[in-house]
C-alpha cells in the first residue's frame, strides 16, 4: 500500500519544477528528502523481484552521481549491486509481457540475462579483491575500534546480494530448478558468502538474498539455511521479514517434495500459497 503510494509521488519529485525546489531547500532537509528517495528506491527493487509487480522508480532515486544516498549507508549493500538486481528486475518484467504475447526471443533473453551475469560477476571479483587487500594490509585501530570493519561489512553484506541476484537471474533465464548447475553453483556461493559474515545478527538486514537463495537450495543445504534462521541464543529473529521468509522458503521446499509436482517453484508460488505478499526487507 505505502509502495503504491510513493509511486504516484515519484514521478512528481523527478519534475524538473521540483528539482528547481529543492535548491531553496536547508541541507538538513535536502539530506532527508535523498535519503527517504533512497529507501524508496531499494524498497521498489526488492518489491518487484520478489513479488513480480512492474519497478516504478527506475531508480534515478539512489544513482549516487545525482546527489542521493549510497545505499550501503542504509542497508549495507553498495549500489551496484542493487542497480544490478533492478536490472533482473526489469528483464523479468520484460520476459512475462513478451511470454503473454508469444513474443519472447530466447536468444534476446539470453543475449540480455549474459550482459548481467557479466557485471555482476564483475563486480563480484573487483569485490573480492578489495576485500582481500583488506585481509592483507589490515589498518590498525583505533583506540581497539578497529576503523575498517565498517568497509570490510559493506563488502561482505555486498558479495552476498551479488551471489544471490545471480540465483534470481538463473531463476528468470531457466526456471526454478533447484537441480540445474547454475543454479547449484550460485546457491553454494551465496552460502559460503553467508558463511564469512562475523556475526548473526547481521542476517536481519539480508532477508531478500536469504529467501531468494533460499528458496532455491536443495535438500542437503536446507539446514544451513534453517540455521540461518537461529540466532546463538537459540531465538528466531523476530525483527523485519526473516521470519515470514523463513516460513516462505520452507513452504517453497514443500511444495517442491509433492509428488504429483511438476512445475517449477519459486519464492512467488510459495507466496500464493501461504496467501501473503512480503516486502523482503
Amino acid at each position: 500500500m505505502h509502495l503504491s503510494a510513493a509511486a504516484v509521488l515519484i514521478p512528481d519529485i523527478k519534475r524538473e519544477e521540483r528539482v528547481a525546489e529543492y535548491a531553496s531547500l536547508s541541507s538538513g532537509y535536502q539530506s532527508a528528502l535523498f535519503f527517504f528517495a533512497g529507501v524508496v528506491g531499494w524498497y521498489d527493487i526488492l518489491s518487484c523481484s520478489t513479488t513480480g509487480t512492474a519497478p516504478f522508480s527506475k531508480c534515478e532515486c539512489i544513482d549516487a552521481a545525482l546527489g542521493y544516498v549510497f545505499l550501503d549507508k542504509i542497508m549495507g549493500c553498495e549500489n551496484w549491486a542493487m542497480l544490478l538486481i533492478m536490472d533482473i528486475a526489469f528483464l523479468d518484467d520484460w520476459k512475462q509481457n513478451l511470454q503473454i504475447s508469444a513474443q519472447l526471443s530466447m536468444r534476446e533473453l539470453v543475449s540480455r540475462a549474459t550482459h548481467i551475469e557479466r557485471r555482476l560477476e564483475d563486480g563480484i571479483r573487483d569485490n573480492s579483491s578489495r576485500l582481500s587487500q583488506l585481509t592483507d594490509h589490515s589498518i590498525p585501530s583505533i583506540l581497539g575500534t578497529g576503523v575498517q570493519e565498517p568497509t570490510r561489512l559493506i563488502l561482505l553484506i555486498t558479495r552476498i546480494f551479488a551471489c544471490s541476484a545471480l540465483v534470481y537471474l538463473d531463476v528468470v533465464v531457466s526456471g526454478a530448478y533447484p537441480e540445474m548447475p547454475e543454479i547449484r553453483e550460485n546457491v553454494s556461493r551465496t552460502i559460503e558468502a553467508f558463511r564469512a559474515l562475523p556475526e548473526i545478527a547481521i542476517i536481519n538486514s539480508l532477508t531478500w538474498a536469504y529467501c531468494i537463495s533460499g528458496c532455491m537450495a536443495i535438500e542437503e543445504e536446507q539446514m544451513f539455511f534453517r540455521g540461518l534462521a537461529v540466532s546463538s541464543d537459540g531465538d528466531a529473529p523476530t525483527f523485519g521479514n526473516f521470519s515470514k521468509a523463513l516460513a516462505i522458503i520452507e513452504e517453497c521446499w514443500r511444495l517442491r517434495r509433492e509428488e504429483k509436482r511438476r512445475q517449477p517453484v519459486d519464492w512467488r508460488t510459495a507466496m500464493d500459497s501461504l496467501g501473503m505478499s512480503v516486502l523482503l526487507v
